[in-house]
């Protein structure tokens, strides 16, 4: 009797040391087919017959190991693929595999073209649609320390594609700044209030606005606690502003910044 339960033990502990035999294998099974070279048959080859097989095999280990993230394929690769912000297809990060960024603050950007005498159909109004643009940029190595130097991101840095006249980021600045919108946006009809909702990202960002002939007037504020966090007003003419008055340019450091 000692000697059954003995047995049946023995049986059990293999069996418990042989339940993931099945991950096991596929572990193996991967390995075995992404690395072991093939012969004409479909099997392993055991030697190469030439220099060039040699160079097909490792060219296909690389090809098959060493590939890009594809946002899309459900697998979160860190550092590469962080969770996603932004408004387009073309935003930030991979929402689809690491999901949204949690980090964020929920506000309204409030941008107003006044009618400061223009009227619809004058040239200026004309003048006033084609040239305005604005956007919400942010320093990349902020995001990634926390400390913020926003005073080298000024309008006359970025690039004016010469067919839309809009701004873009030029290549060299890519590393270094991070704007909201890929493209700078515009006002549609004059006169024009446009609100926005953003879930915009934890960190100090600077309103970049561009527009040569004035009249817009820009709000924030914060959807959560209701307070008001930037403001901007351009006049029709630079001799109109006065020195304390806000410029085209203001930081919004009222977000809370992402530690």
């Amino acid at each position: 009797m000692f000697s059954f339960i003995a047995f049946v033990a023995f049986y059990f502990g293999i069996l418990f040391f042989q339940r993931k035999a099945f991950i096991a294998y596929d572990i193996t099974n991967s390995i075995s087919e992404t690395v072991l070279p093939k012969d004409t048959c479909g099997g392993y080859a055991d030697s190469f017959t030439s220099k060039s097989q040699v160079y097909t095999w490792l060219e296909g280990i690389v090809a098959e190991v060493w590939q890009d993230p594809q946002c899309g394929d459900k697998i979160c690769e860190s550092p590469y693929e962080y969770p996603g912000f932004g408004l387009t297809i073309e935003s930030e990060g991979c929402s689809a595999d690491c999901g949204d960024n949690k980090f964020t603050t929920t506000v309204n950007l409030t941008l107003l073209a006044s009618s400061w005498g223009a009227s619809s159909e004058s040239q200026e109004a004309a003048r006033f649609l084609a040239e305005t643009q604005w956007n919400l940029c942010t320093s990349r190595v902020g995001l990634q320390t926390g400390v913020y130097d926003l005073s080298d991101i000024k309008l006359e840095r970025f690039s004016k594609d010469a067919s839309t006249g809009l701004y873009y980021t030029p290549t060299d600045m890519k590393e270094e700044v991070l704007c909201w919108w890929p493209t700078w946006q515009q006002f549609t009809t004059f006169p024009e209030i446009v609100h926005t909702e953003l879930k915009l990202l934890n960190a100090k960002w600077k309103m970049l606005i561009d527009a040569p002939v004035g009249g817009v007037r820009m709000d924030m504020i914060n959807l959560v606690t209701g307070e008001p966090m930037a403001s901007i007003r351009e006049y029709p003419t630079t001799e109109d502003v006065d020195e304390d008055m806000d410029t085209n340019e203001t930081e919004i450091g009222a977000v809370k910044q992402l530690r």
